[in-house]
């Protein structure tokens, strides 16, 4: 069997993932623990083995939790002279669908597509040679049964370089095999002593790794922060021409800026001493005003004691008008008596 791609949809925790494999070589899934990549072989396997209406727990382990959804899972793969696509949903909305591009075109569903697919994989397909080549996460790494399958044993006799069983002067490599699990394992396949101590020996190898792995991150941080702080010294040598050339440009403006605030100095003062001008000047320009209204005022006084003066001195002439009169009179009487006491005489 040859997978080609394999797709998931609401398959335990994997919403959607899909996974073309390379026709040639060997192709690895990796990712963070928890991603998924078990979840796709356990797909594999369920899509292959379990009908869409089984009840399994593994079948109703794989709905999402919390999500009234039916898993689904899609492959395309070849088997023999087979290239097909098969596709099954379990637990909501059950379905089953087979659909086989060569080498004669069918399409199944149902129950039908199920039968169908294991009926080519029973003729195509060493089931015991494609359990022997997996090894599922969490399984115990227990001795393979290489001898369930003939094309197993084959392929591992040619890779040894041992002929055929049967051959009188090559010993079968499942003798080979059988003497090596011996010489590490008791007699009911358990760990023997000379295992268990090699065990032991990696557990230490294994903790004296992580500290060294440890150290070595440290280590590698330090180196990333020396090639951090090499980088931004030779930027830093990069932009000190520019700092330079910056820090000259403020130092002008700075200078500038002096310039125009000393001037600016200057003319509040001007405009405080031009304010205080203004100041007198108005005070200046109120006086003026007081001693206009002033002579203003005199001027009116002495119109009126002109008026007054002239009056004065016109009655002052009736006056002495009058006292003519009354001494032209008095004289007239004074010569009027002197010529009456003339004429007594």
């Amino acid at each position: 069997m040859r997978i080609l791609r394999v797709s998931l949809r609401d398959f335990r925790g994997v919403a959607v993932a899909d996974v073309e494999f390379a026709p040639e070589g060997v192709t690895i899934v990796e990712g963070p623990n928890e991603a998924g990549k078990s979840t796709l072989a356990d797909a594999i396997d369920m899509l292959l083995a379990d009908p869409s209406s089984s009840g399994r727990a593994r079948v109703k382990a794989a709905q999402p939790a919390g999500r009234d959804v039916g898993p689904w899972a899609e492959m395309e793969f070849e088997t023999g002279g087979f290239h097909m696509t098969y596709a099954k949903r379990w637990v909501r909305d059950a379905s089953t669908e087979l659909r086989i591009h060569a080498p004669v075109p069918e399409q199944h569903t149902g129950r039908a597509a199920h039968d169908r697919v294991e009926e080519i994989l029973g003729t195509t397909l060493d089931a015991a040679l494609f359990a022997a080549l997996r090894q599922q996460q969490g399984s115990p790494l227990t001795q393979g049964d290489f001898g369930a399958s003939a094309t197993l044993a084959r392929a591992l006799d040619d890779a040894a370089g041992v002929r055929a069983a049967g051959d009188d002067d090559a010993a079968p490599l499942m003798a080979r095999i059988e003497e090596a699990r011996e010489e590490w394992t008791t007699p009911g396949g358990q760990p023997n002593k000379a295992l268990q101590q090699l065990r032991d020996a990696a557990e230490v190898a294994e903790a004296d790794a992580a500290v060294a792995r440890d150290a070595l991150a440290r280590q590698e941080g330090r180196i990333d922060e020396h090639r951090r702080l090499t980088r931004e010294m030779a930027q830093a040598d990069e932009r000190e021409p520019q700092m330079r050339e910056r820090r000259n440009a403020l130092a002008a403006e700075l200078a500038a800026m002096d310039q125009r605030v000393e001037r600016v100095a200057d003319l509040a003062r001007a405009a405080g001493d031009a304010a205080e001008r203004a100041r007198l000047a108005a005070a200046a320009q109120d006086q003026r005003q007081a001693l206009v209204r002033a002579v203003e005022d005199g001027g009116q006084g002495v119109a009126a004691a002109t008026e007054r003066a002239q009056a004065l001195r016109h009655r002052l002439g009736t006056a002495s008008d009058g006292a003519a009169a009354t001494a032209a009179a008095l004289a007239t009487a004074v010569d009027a008596a002197r010529d009456a006491d003339r004429a007594r005489d």
